[in-house]
């Protein structure tokens, strides 16, 4: 024996599982029986230097009933008659002789009972006394986790306090943009790098350029007005409504120009298009807000004239009536209608010998144009799609006056010649690619100058040009990265090459089009793309599919093993190994599904170490009763790993050993039901402690614990929408080991630079402070 795991026997003396939605679970062998099995595989370990399983590892869930709750005492009737005088609505005054009692008793009284007594006798005060209260608790450090979090969102959704934080946060907004502009041209000229402080600089003008012609009003300061106005709404007395009441005009003024200026905005985008009726709409809101502005009578008046000739012209349209016209040739009589009839009933093949027919049968007609057109595009059956574009852009060339089918022809040899349309687009990624290597891709700069005001444009060229000579300095070093700047700009030809494809999947050019897509979609990492290209390609190489074959396979795998759900993933798996089975990910793929199979439980909730570290009362006796030993760091003596519990189903739950297999218990209806509605305490206690947490909605779980509540676990539900995921993890696993997700320093370093600046300096930035959850609103 070299291991130190039980052998099968043991394991299965030890161990339980679910494995039958009726089955039941056969009675627990008695302590004594236990300990013999213990000390038996103990000896037999130790005669080959193994460690020994302790008793934690073999039964690590005690079998013991919840500690009996203590009947209240004076102090805690004391606090239920306070709390209930303040809930009545009766006289504060009555209840000052059972504040006093509490005060003189309250070393002996649990403090967060106490707190929250105080808290609610002083919230039936009224609000100024009440929140005096408040600040003056938040003073002291002696104060529950809870009630501290309570009364800093208080204080924190004070209409006044919320339009001060808001204001602050537009003043760091404003201030931060600026510094951070500035901030990178000045650390690269301080570190001795010119070239970047000259670039960065030109970036810091145009991005100040920007700035400066944004809207006045932002989101912040549209929060601050309404939590401005709802102030003076609950306290008009207050001593700030004065001074209140005069920012909230300023910032009325503000916003109804902010509103103005977009309106105005809005409806010259829509002249610009053609749609004077949406610019009436933008500007009848803007003549809501002001009536007088001159900017918007005059749009109002552009915007009525284009819309009264657009009614003019429809009207006429609507009225119209045939009138000679020495260009139209109408075809009436029975020819013409027999003629028609032939063409709408004849197949594409037969167009070109019914316009020869119809030319030799019928000259009076004088139809050589159209005939002309309809023997063109006859060749489409015998596949000679150039020669049919080719003959369409003929008839496009055409005087308009001698021809009545040049205006048909033209969006036919333009717009729907796929073929052109993929040469159009592999022209224009090839063009892209080129302008990226050798000036690094200036279109993202050329669209930021187009952002800025037509005045300043200039200005803006003049300061980009020095950005064109690190461009081109650096050029060889972009080189090396041209395979994926051609795979960057590959979208437009490979949907043009789709495009060809589905109209003509036999064309003539769809062997150069397949291979080419082949390129792009590898270039991509689109394996299953790139391999179907192959294929119709007619090349069909064994070791390139091979190649594509794998990385597919390999592909899929890591998709398979990334959902959390057992269907999707058996899914997945089954479409890799019917698919793929001849794969090396195949093979790695069967023993994975055989592993999932075997552990596939109908919960999967799992409760971390962490949060059962930081919430012990679940570990105590009538709960979920596990042994001390497994959390006292003590590896000799067993140790809880990580990974913590999993609730698997029914009243049965899985402990998870650090180097052991794992051992799965049944709690019993009332531990269990215990259990959960002690974890689903901790749970919403860890939501008010901390303000960074956020409720995660999960049905499934909380199906189960309201199942369990009531008694109706008897049978275990293996539907997989039945089934939970969800994670109950300590503070440190959601946040890292600080507590903290985002530093709480105003300022942070950001490196800057690299081989296109020709040097790296650290630039200071002043961190912005994140937009609110409601800011959505105030957009």
């Amino acid at each position: 024996m070299t291991s130190s795991q039980p052998d099968p026997e043991t394991r299965a003396a030890a161990h339980t599982r679910v494995r039958d939605s009726g089955s039941r679970r056969k009675p627990c062998r008695t302590a004594r029986d236990l300990s013999f099995a213990i000390l038996l595989v103990g000896s037999l370990a130790g005669c080959f230097g193994a460690r020994s399983l302790s008793v934690a590892e073999v039964v690590p869930v005690e079998r013991s009933s919840a500690r009996q709750e203590p009947l209240p005492d004076d102090a805690e009737l004391s606090a239920g008659r306070l709390m209930a005088l303040s809930l009545g609505g009766a006289d504060p005054r009555l209840s000052q002789e059972e504040l006093a009692q509490l005060r003189e008793i309250q070393v002996d009284l649990p403090k967060a009972l106490f707190d929250n007594a105080l808290d609610l006798y002083q919230a039936s005060l009224g609000r100024e006394k009440y929140e005096d209260y408040v600040r003056q608790s938040l003073a002291k450090d002696e104060i529950d986790d809870v009630l501290r979090m309570k009364f800093e969102r208080y204080l924190a959704g004070n209409p006044l306090a919320l339009a001060q934080r808001r204001m602050s946060e537009n003043r760091t907004l404003r201030f931060g943009q600026i510094f951070n502009q500035l901030a990178s041209p000045a650390a690269s000229a301080a570190a001795g790098n010119p070239v970047s402080a000259i670039s960065s600089g030109r970036a810091a003008i145009l991005a100040l350029i920007v700035l400066s012609t944004s809207p006045e009003m932002t989101t912040q300061q549209r929060q601050a007005l309404r939590a401005y106005k709802t102030f003076l709404q609950d306290s008009p007395e207050a001593p700030e409504a004065g001074e209140v009441a005069r920012t909230v005009e300023k910032l009325e003024t503000r916003l109804r120009e902010t509103r103005i200026e977009s309106a105005q905005e809005l409806a010259e985008k829509a002249l610009t298009a053609g749609r004077p009726d949406a610019a009436l709409i933008h500007l009848a809101r803007a003549r809501r807000i002001d009536p007088d502005t001159r900017r918007t009578q005059q749009l109002s008046r552009t915007a009525q004239r284009l819309q009264e000739r657009r009614e003019e012209n429809l009207r006429r349209s609507i009225g119209a009536e045939p009138r000679s016209d020495p260009n139209f040739r109408a075809v009436a009589g029975a020819p013409g209608d027999a003629l028609a009839a032939q063409i709408l009933t004849a197949p594409l093949d037969e167009l070109p010998k019914l316009a020869v027919e119809w030319a030799e049968e019928a000259p009076e007609l004088g139809l050589e144009d159209e005939l002309d057109f309809l023997a063109a595009a006859g060749r489409l059956a015998s596949g000679d799609e150039d020669g049919y574009f080719e003959a369409m852009r003929l008839h496009a060339e055409r005087n308009a006056a001698e021809t009545n089918m040049g205006r048909h022809a033209l969006p036919i040899a333009t717009v729907q010649n796929p073929y052109a349309q993929y040469r159009a687009a592999r022209s224009l990624a090839m063009r892209n690619t080129l302008g990226f290597v050798l000036t690094g891709g200036p279109s993202a700069r050329f669209a930021q100058i187009s952002e800025i005001p037509l005045a300043l444009r200039p200005l803006a060229l003049v300061l980009e040009l020095p950005s064109f000579v690190v461009s081109v300095a650096t050029t060889p070093f972009r080189l090396l990265g041209l395979p994926a700047a051609r795979a960057r700009f590959a979208a437009p030809v490979l949907q043009a090459g789709e495009s060809y494809l589905t109209k003509f999947p036999e064309g003539v050019h769809s062997t150069e089009i397949h291979r080419d897509l082949e390129s792009l979609y590898a270039a991509r990492s689109q394996w299953g793309q790139a391999l179907e290209h192959h294929r119709a390609s007619g090349r069909k190489r064994p070791a390139k599919i091979a190649e594509y074959r794998e990385l597919i396979a390999a592909r899929l795998l890591e998709a398979a093993r990334a959902p959390r759900r057992a269907d999707i993933q058996l899914s997945l798996y089954s479409n890799l190994l019917d698919e793929f089975g001849d794969t090396a990910a195949a093979r790695s793929a069967t023993a994975e599904v055989e592993k999932l199979r075997t552990e596939l439980t109908p919960q999967s909730i799992r409760i971390s170490r962490k949060f059962l570290l930081e919430n012990p009362e679940l570990t105590q006796p009538g709960a979920l009763a596990l042994r001390p030993e497994l959390l006292d760091d003590d590896k000799d003596n067993g140790e809880l790993a990580d990974e913590g519990v999993l609730l698997i189903g029914r009243t049965f739950v899985r402990v998870l050993l650090e180097g052991r297999n794992p051992v799965e218990s049944d709690l019993g209806e009332a531990a269990f039901a215990r259990f959960s509605g002690l974890l689903e305490r901790a749970y919403e206690r860890g939501l008010q402690r901390d303000s960074r947490a956020r409720p995660i909605s999960d049905p499934q779980r909380d199906q189960f614990f309201e199942r369990a509540r009531l008694g109706l676990l008897d049978e275990a539900d293996f539907r997989v929408a039945a089934a939970s995921s969800f994670e109950f993890l300590g503070m440190n696993e959601r946040y890292g080991p600080g507590g903290y997700r985002d530093s709480i320093l105003p300022v942070e370093l950001v490196v800057r630079g690299g081989v296109q600046d020709l040097g790296i300096a650290a630039v200071p930035k002043i961190r912005m402070p994140k937009e609110s959850e409601d800011a959505f609103l105030y957009k």
